[in-house]
């Protein structure tokens, strides 16, 4: 599921923390190099944060403990 597409990235895979008021998704970079990143924001898209940094690669299923 692509919940938003911009010019160089799309963001997919959206998950509610348990309480509601963050969101984890997966960040696809859709031009080269390609990587993917795991992100978490507030429930209203502010605080945008990278959980995986500049690793590279490709990020893998995520989930909330």
């Amino acid at each position: 599921m692509i919940i938003k597409r911009g010019s160089n990235y799309a963001v997919m895979y959206p998950v509610w923390s348990p309480t509601g008021s963050h969101l984890i998704c997966r960040r696809n970079k859709t031009t080269l190099p390609l990587e993917d990143d795991v992100c978490r924001a507030n429930a209203d898209g502010t605080g945008q944060t990278n959980l995986t940094g500049d690793i590279g690669g490709f990020a893998v299923p995520f989930a909330w403990r």
